[in-house]
């Protein structure tokens, strides 16, 4: 495979500013609501940054410009990955320094106070894109692991995909997440016109490596894993070469990024002879999800954190954090600098969120609500997240509305809705569980929605997971966590060859049998869930679950909940894993797909004397035209497999990364990730066949229907 050397991914980025029609922030709004079927209506761009958030307010108007204005609004998505709903200024003041330009943005736009997500990434992420709640999409069990031959269905038709047909530029920098064992999955196949990003869960903000981990079945392997690294930034389907991005942070890299889209958008605004073409950017940080690394800044305002605290170990992380927070920050001062530098401020739809709760020991702050990531407790899926930019500047200015701080019920999936009605496209209720909240926030009224599903898992899982309705929300509990679940299946599976309704009736009899606990508060009064009794309003302390005089209201929660799990849908969690398959070493040393389109692992082809693939025929880094190698080339002598074969022993619940770090330290780490040439073979074959059972299996599920 040919590497990408820096000025052809420049020159890409450029294209794709240069390919934009001509348009302009500063055109005058005519009074009509965006997305009411006016064919002069102006929409405007969308920046969506998830996971972050940018911080701006009330920006002074420009002149009006001479260029043509885009039919639509630019938009933008800033995702920040693992932000807990206190690791932001406009919620905790500890952090206003670090987040000031951000908190500036939210101040002066929308914020949504009562925002909720999945409690982990690969959900939320799915229902952003998707619209659709995970238990809609089989994701309601297990983030997507770097090995497994998952991804969101590909009959999901996603917001890039949408807002392509009605006229927009997409592009997508950052982290994805949503499978890509198979070229299809991939987001430059799923509505992007471009991506630049990682295509796992997450990886070295500096190294730009991730680790996937792999268990052999059998007893004789009990307890042992085996990790795979390997380079994980790609520019759509060409790994990035190292040299490129090279001590670089990955919030630099992607901001970068976004920056040359923007200044390629700017010029082909100024250039009469494009025509106007709106938007729609996807900026998902892998910030500030762990390893908790930051780029050195002895002016930084984070320096005084640790001395804030007694506990040292939370003091550091704390301080890591937040200088990764300040990171963000920065690099949203600058796209806002950029889009007014380049006339698109006024024209530009900007949303902010967080992918779910943060994580306490890698220095996150809920508070004041109970609970972090991968729980249902509101410090799992209740996160910052707001509205901002120069069009809802002008629709609040329409609607006789200051900045405000909406308590409206909001969750991710109406991020999908929303930003298609101000697009002016349709959306059949009946295909997504988004509502179009427009109207509410810009008016400042009460939400559109009256109820959300956080989650339910499968069966398998216990059928745990929470429902909030008006201002109640339930909480079923499994006995163990999904976690927990999960790590007991994969012993079984070493263990035994057991079959799925086999596992499954383990699981239950061994962790299940015993129900687990029923939670009611009223999260209006009782945000943060406390069961102290202690206070005046008996609702503001309290678990309402086993209060009689709650009994109504817990029958009609335990009504509408027994509704959904009568409805849902088998998970794609299927305990496949391609483990060796899709290790990077057979890949020039980057993660890629690992499997062709029609779901066979390339590696069966290692049976074969010779191959025409390139990710298996030589590393990216060399040039050329593809030529035939043969195998042993590509992968490897045996002797070098055999040498590269480590193991290491289990040691609690700790992160592949962490893993691959504590693998590297060690005497032996130099040749961790790689297995034995024999067990890829054999391997690559009975994995194959599995692998395309199972996907004939969720074939036959999906045509039966889902709700």
């Amino acid at each position: 495979m040919v590497m990408m050397k820096r000025a052809l991914l420049l020159a890409g980025l450029v294209s794709i500013g240069a390919d934009a029609k001509k348009a302009t922030s500063a055109a005058s709004f005519d009074g009509n609501h965006p997305g009411d079927g006016d064919a002069n209506s102006t929409k405007p761009n969308l920046l969506m940054l998830y996971g972050t958030t940018l911080s701006g307010g009330t920006c002074q108007s420009h002149p009006r410009s001479a260029f043509t204005a885009p039919t639509h609004p630019h938009r933008g998505i800033i995702s920040v990955d693992d932000m807990g709903y206190g690791d932001i200024g406009y919620n905790n003041q500890e952090l206003s320094k670090a987040s000031r330009h951000l908190n500036k943005l939210a101040n002066g736009g929308i914020i949504l106070d009562q925002f909720y997500t999945s409690p982990t990434c690969t959900a939320s992420r799915a229902s952003l894109l998707t619209g659709r709640y995970p238990a809609r999409l089989g994701l309601q069990d297990s983030v997507i692991h770097s090995t497994e031959p998952r991804g969101v269905p590909l009959e999901e038709v996603m917001l890039p995909q949408k807002l392509s047909e009605a006229g927009y530029k997409t592009v997508a920098f950052g982290k994805w997440h949503l499978g890509f064992h198979q070229a299809q999955y991939l987001p430059h196949r799923r509505g992007f016109d471009d991506f630049y990003g990682i295509l796992t869960g997450g990886g070295d903000h500096f190294a730009h490596l991730s680790t996937g981990s792999f268990e052999m079945r059998g007893p004789e392997y009990k307890s042992t894993k085996y990790l795979y690294t390997g380079y994980n930034l790609v520019h759509n389907d060409e790994p990035v070469p190292d040299e490129e991005v090279e001590g670089m942070h990955s919030t630099d890299i992607y901001t970068g990024k976004a920056l040359e889209f923007l200044d390629a958008a700017a010029a082909a605004i100024r250039d009469p002879k494009t025509e106007a073409q709106p938007w729609f950017m996807y900026l998902a940080y892998q910030a500030i999800h762990s390893p908790m690394q930051t780029v050195s800044n002895e002016d930084s305002s984070c320096n005084s954190i640790q001395r804030k605290t007694k506990d040292r170990a939370f003091a550091s992380m704390r301080k890591k954090l937040c200088g990764m927070l300040e990171m963000v920050d920065d690099s949203a001062h600058k796209l806002v600098s950029a889009l007014k530098a380049g006339d698109m401020w006024d024209n530009t739809l900007m949303v902010f969120l967080s992918d779910n709760g943060g994580i306490i020991r890698h220095g996150s702050s809920n508070s004041p609500l109970r609970g972090e990531k991968g729980e249902y407790y509101e410090g799992g899926i209740r996160v910052p997240g707001f509205f901002s930019g120069g069009f809802v500047e002008r629709e609040l200015l329409r609607t006789g509305t200051e900045p405000y701080t909406s308590k409206a019920l909001f969750h991710v999936t109406d991020i999908h809705a929303t930003m298609l009605k101000v697009a002016g496209v349709h959306a059949d209720p009946g295909e997504i569980d988004g509502v179009d909240q427009w109207d509410a926030i810009v008016e400042a009224k009460d939400s559109a929605r009256g109820s959300i599903l956080h989650n339910i898992n499968s069966d398998l899982f216990g059928n745990a997971g929470a429902l909030r309705h008006g201002d109640y929300k339930l909480i079923v509990e499994s006995r163990v966590s999904e976690s927990e679940i999960y790590s007991y299946g994969q012993s079984m599976l070493q263990d035994s060859d057991w079959d799925m309704s086999e596992l499954s009736q383990v699981i239950h009899q061994k962790l299940l049998r015993t129900p687990g606990q029923y939670c009611l508060y009223n999260v209006v009064k009782n945000p943060s869930e406390d069961e102290s009794g202690d206070c005046a309003d008996f609702e503001g302390c309290t678990n309402l679950y086993y209060n009689e005089d709650f009994a109504a209201k817990r029958d009609e929660m335990l009504a509408l909940w027994a509704d959904y799990v009568a409805d849902v849908p088998s998970s794609t969690e299927e305990w496949v894993d391609d483990g060796p398959l899709a290790d990077p070493a057979h890949f020039g040393g980057y993660w890629t797909p690992w499997r062709d389109e029609s779901g066979i692992p390339y590696a069966i082809y290692a049976l074969a004397d010779e191959t025409h693939h390139l990710t298996l025929a030589q590393h990216p880094g060399q040039k050329g035209e593809q030529e035939k190698v043969d195998m042993s080339e590509a992968l490897g002598s045996d002797g070098q497999l055999a040498a590269g074969a480590k193991a290491l022993k289990g040691e609690g619940d700790i992160t592949e990364d962490e893993e691959r770090r504590r693998l590297e330290s060690s005497a032996g780490a130099a040749s961790a990730g790689v297995m034995q040439s024999a067990i890829c073979l054999v391997g690559g074959v009975v994995a194959g066949v599995l692998g395309t059972v199972a996907t004939t299996r969720r074939q036959e599920q999906r045509r039966r229907g889902l709700f």
